[in-house]
């Protein structure tokens, strides 16, 4: 039988990744269960593994032992890749949170090249200093030459095919305090029935998917528990009105690495020393 554990933010620590998913296994075993963890994204930047890290979780994908739901900085990786690799696109699938410059802006990509390079260009430095310098780092690239990227397509691959949401019975998984409607909007565009050239309604809901620090008053979902990541806390917080659990304990920052059992509503925490980036 399997047993659901949701996993806060990684940021490349790999070596608590390591210790959390021992002692969840510890955990579920002491029950006669398996663990499937799930992952509230933001896997990648800051800490210094953030390829192990993905390689593990791809591994445990496939094995059906893990899965993850996209964040905000997976979505800064995209961002910066598509803007200064336009030809990225013909190797990759476009995340499905993610809208290519021109349909943005309504503008055409050749006429006004230097402006996308630009613009792309401090977008992809700002994500650079928060953290994704150390990612590309640990790719093995070029931080500066975003065309190395695309050496670990592999591991792009299966980063750009993380969905918004994931879901069980009981709960709803998405990286930042999404409101209803975003989840509502989630549901629609990953069954292929919200059209993404709406680009303002696109774009609301998208950032509270993945960045949304605010709180809502009413809960996400009408029955399900709501849990999220992004905002690093000193532990975990419910709120119990809302059904919703925030777990993202600030591990990168010295913290520590926490998981939700959904069955036994039991936390599993391990401690992380501070990284720098």
């Amino acid at each position: 039988m399997k047993s659901v554990y949701v996993v806060g933010d990684i940021h490349g620590c790999f070596d608590a990744l390591m210790r959390i998913e021992e002692s969840i296994g510890r955990h579920a075993a002491g029950r006669g269960c398996q663990p499937l963890i799930v992952s509230v994204g933001d896997l990648i930047d800051r800490g210094p593994d953030s390829l192990q890290v993905v390689q593990h979780v791809m591994r445990g994908v496939a094995e059906g032992s893990w899965t993850a739901v996209a964040g905000n900085h997976e979505a800064c990786l995209f961002e910066s890749l598509y803007g200064l690799v336009p030809d990225a696109r013909q190797l990759l699938p476009l995340p499905e949170y993610i809208i290519p410059f021109e349909r943005q802006f309504g503008r055409d990509t050749e006429e006004h090249a230097e402006e996308w390079r630009m613009f792309a260009r401090s977008r992809s430095d700002s994500w650079l200093r928060q953290g994704g310098r150390v990612t590309i780092e640990s790719f093995g690239c070029d931080p500066h030459r975003a065309e190395s990227w695309l050496e670990r397509t592999d591991e792009l691959r299966f980063l750009a095919g993380l969905r918004l949401l994931w879901e069980s019975e009981r709960t709803v998984v998405s990286h930042a305090l999404a409101f209803s409607g975003d989840i509502t909007y989630a549901r629609r565009l990953m069954a292929g029935q919200q059209p993404v050239h709406e680009l303002a309604e696109h774009d609301k809901h998208i950032q509270g998917l993945l960045w949304n620090r605010g709180y809502a008053a009413l809960p996400a979902d009408p029955v399900k528990i709501h849990v999220s990541g992004h905002t690093p806390l000193n532990n975990v917080a419910r709120h119990e009105e809302q059904r919703r659990i925030m777990i993202d304990t600030a591990c990168v920052y010295g913290n520590l690495l926490t998981a939700w059992c959904e069955d036994t509503d039991e936390l599993v925490q391990v401690e992380e020393q501070k990284h720098t980036w």
